[in-house]
């Protein structure tokens, strides 16, 4: 039994770990040269902050990562990033802020994402 136990809590703590380096790859992906990879990655960690079980830290990075997002040159990569903002929790008070500035954007598509 305890052989049993300490096999799921390993496999537990492997499942962490690629989830944690999933999160940082799209984090990096935010960065990419390509805007649709951008706006891919903004959409993974929307889905991640949707499905929840992120620690704190987690989502202050997410957080940082999406609000720099906001303002790229693209705007199908800034509606990608407010619709991601718009999960996180209703303290996150600089998403909040990013996201009131993302209301006077230019495009259409981002200021209805931002609403």
């Amino acid at each position: 039994m305890l052989v049993l136990l300490g096999t799921a809590a390993w496999a537990g703590q492997i499942a962490q770990a690629k989830d944690d380096k999933a999160l940082v790859d799209c984090l990096k992906q935010l960065q990419s040269a390509a805007a649709g990879e951008r706006a891919k990655a903004a959409e993974k960690l929307a889905l991640r902050l949707a499905l929840g079980g992120l620690q704190t830290r987690e989502k202050r990075a997410v957080a940082s990562g999406l609000i720099k997002a906001l303002t790229d040159e693209n705007p199908l990569v800034r509606r990608a990033a407010a619709r991601a903002l718009g999960g996180l929790d209703p303290g996150a008070k600089p998403a909040l802020t990013a996201l009131q500035k993302a209301l006077e954007d230019t495009s259409p598509l981002v200021r209805c994402a931002a609403a």
